[in-house]
């Protein structure tokens, strides 16, 4: 019973490990755009359409 308790728990710390580390690149790419405007620019030559 302790094994499968202590599995759950890394279990539910990975992910929110895993949540948290998707958020904070949102959140830094978002900064990126805030930071240099013309970083739009460079994004909008390199889709392919």
């Amino acid at each position: 019973m302790l094994e499968e308790q202590r599995q759950r728990l890394i279990g539910c710390i990975l992910v929110l490990l895993g949540a948290a580390g998707f958020s904070t690149k949102a959140i830094l790419i978002k900064l990126a755009y805030a930071a240099d405007g013309q970083l739009d620019a460079i994004m909008e030559s390199e889709k392919i359409v």
